[in-house]
């Protein structure tokens, strides 16, 4: 049976609308990998948000320095490994570590007896590194030209 008019209009503007979301996803794909980039910076320099040294471990051997923490490192900076926290939808791009991964939590923040060694955050240094796939976003998107960020 051939398709109406009607309906052929009707499956291409559902064609169109799954295109465009496709679209934004692989753009905000963009955006989550550029601050996976900026976390394995951080491991690397091993510094906080502040530019400021984390400080050394005390002498127990058997907890190996944050960088060489293989599993964290990974679910800070790689899509889809164990721990991996990535949620796009069409209001926000959240990347992060989830709780599978042992004392991330305490790392990031600290406790009582461990120092914090933030690694999950973007220096506002950074931000013009993500200005140009947010505000394409923006363009695109939402037909307007808006960078907002937050400082913790």
């Amino acid at each position: 049976m051939p398709l109406s008019a009607d309906a052929f209009a009707d499956m291409l503007k559902g064609l169109s609308s799954r295109l465009m979301e496709d679209e934004k996803l692989v753009e905000s794909k963009k955006v989550a990998d550029i601050v996976r980039e900026l976390v394995e910076e951080n491991f690397s320099d091993e510094t906080d948000r502040h530019h400021n040294a984390w400080l050394p471990r005390k002498g127990d051997p058997k907890h190996l320095p944050l960088r060489k923490s293989y599993d964290m490192f990974t679910a800070a900076t790689k899509r889809g490994a164990t721990g991996n926290v990535e949620e796009i939808d069409s209001e926000s791009i959240t990347v992060g570590v989830n709780g599978e991964i042992p004392y991330a939590k305490y790392q990031q923040f600290g406790t009582s007896r461990i120092p914090a060694r933030e690694y999950m955050y973007v220096h506002k240094n950074d931000l013009p590194r993500l200005e140009p796939p947010i505000e394409e976003l923006h363009k695109r998107f939402m037909n307007e030209q808006v960078f907002v960020y937050r400082d913790l």
